[in-house]
């Protein structure tokens, strides 16, 4: 989702280093109409959020020091506002400030802030540490009897003051607390605050109802049977039995019902013995009046029923192609005119199988499909006088348009190999070669001679050699891509033995160091910092510097990729590389990450916007010459700071103590 922050209070903080404002959030030299950094800043006098006003007077004014333009800090003359940085274009004889923005107004208290939900057993609200006095001696808690639909408010009344700071208000600690089963929290007023929390938290159960009788029902007797032999009659009926078993979701008996068939019998009626087992008799000789169970002597039967006192004429062949008399045409046959009989013809019969894709044309959008046609034609067989089938296959084929979800799987989109470069390279381009996903050309790594001296009485000394990077990196044109060269340097050091120490004959200077100095991880107002304090300890001004130092972090492999900015030496914090910051100072992009706007949230993008110094270990050197290098880690989230990309509104606090860091340093004369 979007990124939505409520900011309480975002107070960056440094505790165990910072003396002055917070530190320059910019990677470049900041301006200065006298060669040191100045800020201009607005003064105040009263209690913030209650009275603070702007003091009269000259307001704003030039003080030394790095700072956070925007944010509020605390000094010896009371609560300050970073307004603007000190520039010769903002700045008139008399250090006055001709810049176009103004200082704010005092502070006001915001009575829209918010507390958390209640629970089924209390509410607890955690009071603004700047809440004016008198403003919240009372807390309103509505509750409703679900069973009933009665209401109660409970009224928590603080008489001897003003409640601050965490306070838990416990529902059955009130002398009025109805101690009801089954009930809902629907409503609290807080004092001092225009925020009314309205909703329904369900506590407990309703009463459980009775369980009710077990059922049993049963149909009438129904006859199933007549047995003859026993001369009796077959009965059946139903028997539904319904049982209830409670059920805890819908809080209430749920019925299951089982059937069973009873059976019974009695005996058999004469009216039933009638009509259900005496059987009529059957007549041999449909010709003679009356009913003959037997053939009368003197006759014969025909067989079809009849009966003569002759010999029963030959029975007709009524097939004359098949061996045999038959009287009668065969079941399933027909006779034709010739007296032949024979099995009707089968219809010609057609099948078709399911259209299925055979082929598919990306650059169209088009897919083939294709499916068999079997057609089963048949012909009489005189050998063994049946009709005989002969199927023949054909294959059809159509095209038509594809579908999305075809498309989807069908026609993938390529993979691009080389994502730094513009178009869609769907495999390595000859000479280049893969970095962290981006291709490069081959660099180029020189190292130049070594130099140094001995040092008297130094059993060993320092040889430097400069280790120099050269390459290319793509750069978009109008008609795709061109190569710009680059060139870093990087200084590298050994340690040579010396055979014969040299003796000292002067008394050597002092080297410099940068010992003191130390680093740590902050994560403020969801924002990720690296804090710093830059000690420089040079007792006989053999230091270079230039009142500024360089912070660099070392990517792991690649030289060019290594992010540095310049501050001044001091005490201060930067923004970890990758991220930034709104108007307000709240965090709006992190190390790592990307804002997705086809899945409305953020998204990994692993090394890249300097996600590799993610990583535990990575290097940090701070050079002033001498040098210095440390190994720190991406600050972690906290219960108040959270310094990843968010998926839902957080409340930022103030910031923890940053964790300091020690480093190994270097000295190049």
């Amino acid at each position: 989702m979007l990124r939505k922050t409520l900011v309480v209070a975002a107070v960056a903080a440094l505790t165990m280093m910072m003396s002055s404002p917070a530190g320059a959030t910019s990677g470049d030299t900041q301006p200065g109409n006298d060669g040191v950094h100045k800020v201009w800043v607005c003064k105040y006098s009263g209690t913030p959020y209650v009275d603070e006003v702007l003091k009269p007077g000259k307001n704003p004014i030039a003080v030394d020091g790095s700072a956070t333009v925007g944010t509020y800090f605390k000094d010896g003359q009371g609560q300050s506002f970073v307004l603007d940085d000190v520039t010769d274009e903002n700045t008139a004889q008399g250090e006055r400030y001709t810049g176009t923005l103004t200082c704010p107004e005092g502070r006001s208290f915001d009575h829209d802030w918010e507390y958390a939900a209640p629970s089924c057993d209390a509410l607890t609200v955690d009071y603004p540490e700047a809440l004016p006095a008198g403003q919240a001696n009372d807390v309103n808690v509505r509750i409703k009897n679900l069973a009933t639909g009665q209401e109660k408010t409970l009224n928590f009344h603080n008489g001897g003051g003003t409640w601050s700071g965490t306070q838990v208000f416990d529902f059955a600690s009130h002398h009025a607390w109805p101690a009801w089963g089954y009930y809902a929290v629907t409503w609290v007023q807080v004092a001092g605050s225009n925020y009314h929390w309205s909703g329904e938290v369900t506590c407990g159960q309703p009463e459980k109802p009775e369980k009710p009788e077990t059922k049993v029902e049963t149909t009438r007797w129904t006859v199933s049977d007549y047995v003859c032999e026993s001369e009796s009659v077959a009965l059946a009926r139903s028997v539904t039995t319904t049982t209830y078993t409670w059920d805890e979701g819908s809080w209430s008996w749920k019925a299951s019902s089982s059937t069973e068939t009873e059976t019974d019998s009695r005996a058999m009626t004469e009216q039933e013995k009638a009509a259900q087992c005496e059987e009529p008799p059957v007549d041999v000789c449909l010709n003679i009046d009356g009913i003959q169970t037997e053939v009368p002597d003197g006759y014969k039967a025909d067989g079809q029923g009849n009966c003569c006192k002759c010999t029963p004429p030959p029975v007709v062949d009524k097939c004359l192609n098949i061996d045999g008399d038959q009287a009668t045409v065969p079941e399933g046959m027909t006779r034709d005119e010739n007296g032949d009989c024979w099995t009707p013809k089968p219809p010609t019969k057609v099948e078709f199988t399911e259209w299925a894709v055979s082929d598919f044309m990306c650059e169209s959008e088009k897919v083939t499909e294709t499916r068999t046609k079997s057609m089963t034609t048949y012909a009489w067989d005189t050998a063994t006088g049946t009709w005989v089938g002969t199927t023949t296959e054909t294959v059809q084929s159509h095209t038509r348009a594809m579908t999305a979800d075809e498309s989807a799987e069908l026609c993938p989109p390529p993979i691009d190999v080389c994502e730094n470069l513009p178009g869609i390279q769907t495999e390595l381009p000859e000479g280049l070669v893969m970095d962290e996903g981006d291709c490069l050309m081959p660099p180029e790594v020189t190292v130049s001679e070594w130099t140094g001296e001995p040092v008297c009485d130094m059993t060993s000394y320092t040889e430097w050699a400069t280790e120099t990077t050269s390459g290319y990196l793509p750069v978009e044109t109008e008609g795709g891509y061109s190569w710009a060269p680059y060139v870093t340097y990087k200084t590298l050091y050994r340690t040579v033995e010396v055979d014969e120490v040299i003796p000292c004959d002067v008394e050597e200077p002092t080297e410099p160091t940068i010992d003191g100095t130390i680093v740590g991880e902050i994560c403020t107002a969801d924002a990720p910092y690296l804090g710093y304090d830059i000690v420089l300890d040079d007792p006989d001004g053999v230091s270079t510097d230039d009142g500024t130092a360089t912070i660099t972090f070392v990517h792991p492999t690649n030289a060019a990729k290594n992010w540095s900015t310049t501050v001044a030496i001091g005490t201060g914090k930067i923004l970890w590389p990758g991220a930034s910051v709104d108007e307000d100072g709240v965090a709006n992009n992190w190390p790592g990450y990307k804002y997705s706007e086809s899945k409305d949230e953020w998204v990994s993008v692993g090394a890249k916007n300097y996600g590799w110094t993610r990583a535990d270990d990575t290097e940090v050197i701070i050079s002033v010459n001498p040098s210095k290098t440390f190994t720190v880690s991406y600050p972690p989230a906290t219960p108040v700071c959270n310094s990843e990309p968010p998926v839902e509104i957080v409340s930022v606090l103030d910031a923890p103590a940053a964790t300091p860091v020690t480093g190994v340093a270097t000295y190049t004369g």
